[in-house]
């Protein structure tokens, strides 16, 4: 198991990487656009200067100002752009390592942090994976509920490679044994929330057999009779650099 979890990961490590050289690139190239318009904008003011300089300044071209707004807008948007762009990849970065189990019953008496111990090592012998030496800390998130309800349970896991790890073991049971998740950023959340309006909005408009699937790790929308066909391509593909290694035993 050991090897394996090594083994798993290094190809998490080389796919973090090929993330985050994507993401410089994009960065950088906003950065690009950002010192275009800013160059742009020195010669719309120069520009201008100039027009109410040998007009004066009550025929000032109006569309000129407009342009010069609209530009120096668009500069300080992509650097905005870039700003949130590394915010959320940070921020995406801090939650690799954890995992979100839902709809886990709430004691309300002393015993509840023992009892959420007991369950999660109970799941992690069913999903097979080391509890003492994956679980680094857990505790349960928002508000306190109502009496009946009970609030997620946050795991912080030792690495993404146990994270990922817990999720594709959960999500081979059929039906799943355990609600669970990732850790995921308010804009990811935002994001599936979307996917999910779009779906519904595609089904009730006769698209038959839609459904949200993750690719690559972002969510998309397919047909179900892809499903089978993409499980199987990444199978296939388990051994090369963009799937993860096997962990059978």
């Amino acid at each position: 198991m050991e090897k394996h979890l090594k083994s798993l990961q290094s190809w998490f490590l080389e796919a973090l990487k090929s993330r985050v050289d994507g993401l410089e690139s994009r960065i950088a190239a906003l950065e690009d656009q950002g010192a275009q318009c800013t160059a742009t904008v020195e010669t719309l003011k120069t520009e201008f200067d100039s027009f109410r300089a040998s007009s004066g300044p009550q025929a000032a071209a109006p569309d000129l100002a407009a342009s010069l707004t609209s530009v120096a807008n668009n500069s300080a948007s992509l650097v905005n752009s870039a700003d949130d762009l590394m915010q959320e990849f940070h921020e995406r970065q801090r939650r690799a390592s954890n995992v979100i189990f839902f709809n886990v019953d709430e004691p309300d008496h002393a015993s509840a942090v023992d009892l959420d111990r007991s369950f999660l090592q109970e799941a992690f012998t069913r999903l097979e994976i080391e509890f003492a030496g994956s679980v680094q800390r857990f505790r349960r998130i928002g508000k306190l509920p109502a009496p009946g309800k009970s609030r997620p349970l946050l795991v912080h896991l030792s690495s993404p490679a146990i994270a990922s790890h817990l999720l594709t073991s959960n999500r081979a049971f059929s039906p799943r044994p355990f609600s669970l998740s990732s850790d995921r950023t308010p804009a990811q959340c935002r994001q599936l929330d979307g996917l999910r309006l779009e779906l519904k909005r595609r089904t009730d408009n006769g698209e038959p057999d839609l459904t949200i699937k993750y690719i690559s790790g972002t969510p998309r929308i397919i047909a179900r009779s892809n499903v089978q066909s993409t499980s199987g391509s990444q199978k296939n593909s388990s051994t090369s650099k963009n799937s993860p290694p096997s962990l059978a035993n």
